[in-house]
């Protein structure tokens, strides 16, 4: 059976019908009655039960405290994990990069951005480049400290180089010398 003529009937059933005491005065006793959890097997008040149009009587079939836990259960899974991805906007998604990488905000990001003048730290380039156009976080790997925002490019080659002064010195040196 299709989703949509399931959620038709179980609304159909569900609606109000005064003849049958399923009218203001019943749905008002709603607190009174039982229901059986289809996870735990325990009877328990209906409204520890949340709302659903696509059961009978309008309640899901597992109460809320089962369904807590197999909502954790499987947002702990891999599967789980993909789909909250999936739901989460690039934007969201970024923030909480920036958060759990280098723990700054969105906001300080733009201020650190606004102090550098738009430009790369290193480069001075107002065109951030690579696959998101924007500028990247450098940190020092060792101390965990954010050293400035670089462009694409700055940050490939640093990457390249890695955090030794020395070797870049001698980089300098390269290029500085007549051939």
């Amino acid at each position: 059976m299709l989703q949509a003529e399931r959620h038709r009937r179980a609304r159909a059933n569900a609606a109000p019908d005064p003849q049958n005491g399923n009218g203001p005065r019943a749905m008002a006793d709603a607190s009174l009655q039982q229901k059986t959890c289809s996870a735990c097997g325990n009877s328990k008040p209906i409204d520890a039960f949340s709302l659903s149009p696509l059961y009978a009587d309008g309640r899901r079939g597992q109460c809320i405290e089962c369904r807590r836990r197999y909502n954790r259960q499987w947002n702990r899974t891999d599967a789980g994990r993909a789909a909250a991805r999936r739901c989460m906007t690039p934007k969201k998604r970024r923030a909480k990069k920036l958060w759990h990488k280098y723990k700054i905000t969105e906001i300080e990001f733009d201020q650190m951005l606004e102090r550098q003048n738009g430009k790369c730290a290193i480069c001075e380039t107002t065109a951030p480049g690579g696959k998101h156009d924007r500028f990247v976080v450098d940190h020092c790997h060792d101390r965990q400290k954010i050293r400035g925002l670089l462009c694409f490019r700055c940050n490939t080659v640093l990457g390249q180089i890695g955090d030794d002064s020395v070797g870049i010195m001698k980089f300098v040196r390269y290029l500085r010398s007549d051939m």
